[in-house]
């Protein structure tokens, strides 16, 4: 056999048992990943409405959308304190993964998470930021949401850009008028 035949024949030996490795550890850590994706989004849930205490799934479509409530779902007595919906939104180096809260009659905003994100530290990363975030709070789901550079109007449903960072705001912006306006439609029905 000759040196090059062998590198081959190695490199796939080697390359085989990586695979077979990482599929093995995939497979006794599964369960516990589920379990942490499971945890992360009631504590995300939780982050976004406050009391929130049980959830009932009412995903459609591609849209992961849950009805909050007070109390476990098997009270006759809980009350419904709102809408907690992931929605995704394309940001300037990748996806920008929310999860949102909404009023239970759908009007207006309650707050939201960045779940995920890989926008540019030190600028598109400031979505984050409790001051950015503060901006979306109460806005009316009646009309869209703009982007303003500068000083903005919360009465004209609009949030002050990032500085430096105006597609990040925009991202963010877009993501949840879209993605609120299609669950709007998904729970509501169309009439809405």
């Amino acid at each position: 056999m000759n040196i090059s035949t062998r590198m081959i024949v190695s490199l796939t030996v080697v390359t085989v048992l990586a695979g077979l490795a990482l599929a093995f550890c995939y497979e006794i850590f599964k369960d516990k990943i589920d379990q942490n994706a499971v945890k992360a989004l009631n504590d995300s849930i939780n982050e976004v409405i406050p009391g929130a205490v049980s959830k009932e799934d009412i995903s459609k479509d591609d849209m992961v959308m849950y009805k909050v409530y007070d109390k476990p779902l098997s009270d006759d007595t809980k009350n419904f304190l709102g809408y907690a919906i992931v929605v995704n939104a394309g940001g300037y180096q990748g996806t920008i993964k929310l999860i949102v809260s909404v009023t239970p009659d759908f009007s207006k905003i309650i707050t939201f998470r960045v779940l995920e994100h890989s926008e540019t530290p030190g600028l598109g990363a400031y979505i984050t930021s409790t001051g950015f975030i503060s901006q979306f709070e109460s806005l009316s789901l009646n009309q869209p949401i703009k982007v303003k550079k500068g000083v903005a109007n919360k009465d004209a449903n609009e949030i002050s850009a990032i500085s430096g960072a105006t597609i990040s705001s925009k991202a963010v912006t877009n993501g949840l008028n879209e993605g609120l306006a299609k669950a709007k439609i998904l729970i509501l029905g169309s009439n809405q």
